[in-house]
């Protein structure tokens, strides 16, 4: 059996005054690189109903991605991936690249979104004289954590008298890794604020020790569901 205990890199725990969490499953994941193709030219000299702005065209996807995440519910989609060519103020924009990430638990809403990137960029193909091209730089199914190990550790966790949240993980752990082979499950505990992979993250000292408390009692509880022994 495998347990992986982690700060939760999010705002969920602390919002609910948990300084405990039990993840239920590991969030699947899409990834792609989409590339449109348009014109250079003048800024100042092409009249607008004559453009091909790649930038505009890009942008038109973009909104529109972010709307359906929102509409979808219980999923998160982020573009944080840029490139413009020529890049320069004064003419229009000829090549953009951008990264699209897509995650949920829930594998119909992964398939849902995955779908409307692929129609997102055909209307553009149609619509603009723009045209797209999409490249899958990732795809990971959801991954459920051990409904037995979950148990275990709730038995386990009960005496140190916190509240312990059931709630998924919307990033990627080592635990989606280590599930295809063995039994697994994670803890989290909180992250003030909700910051990660900025500069403010933090975890405070105390919620670090009972995480560890937490894990050490989890194993132990493990060891002896497997043994027989207490």
């Amino acid at each position: 059996a495998y347990v992986e205990i982690h700060v939760e890199q999010g705002p969920i725990m602390e919002k609910a005054g948990a300084r405990l969490g039990l993840v239920t499953a590991i969030a699947g994941q899409r990834r792609y690189e989409i590339e449109v193709i348009g014109e250079s030219g003048h800024a100042g000299t092409v009249p607008m109903e004559g453009r091909c702005d790649a930038l505009a065209a890009a942008a038109e996807v973009m909104v529109e991605l972010e709307n359906v995440a929102r509409l979808v519910g219980g999923c998160v989609l982020t573009i944080g991936y840029l490139v413009v060519e020529p890049n320069q103020t004064n003419v229009i924009p000829s090549r953009v690249v951008f990264r699209v990430d897509l995650r949920s638990v829930d594998e119909k809403k992964v398939e849902r979104l995955d779908q409307y990137v692929l129609d997102s960029c055909a209307r553009i193909n149609t619509g603009r004289c723009a045209t797209t091209h999409i490249k899958t730089l990732e795809a990971r199914n959801s991954v459920p954590m051990d409904e037995r190990l979950r148990k275990t550790l709730r038995s386990a966790l009960e005496p140190l008298g916190e509240r312990v949240l059931d709630l998924p993980s919307g990033a990627g752990h080592d635990a989606m890794c280590i599930a295809a082979i063995a039994p697994t499950a994670m803890i989290f505990v909180p992250s003030v604020g909700g910051k990660s992979h900025v500069v403010e993250e933090f975890t405070t000292p105390g919620d670090l020790e009972l995480g560890v408390e937490a894990l050490t009692r989890s194993i132990v509880a493990i060891d002896a569901s497997l043994t027989g022994g207490t």
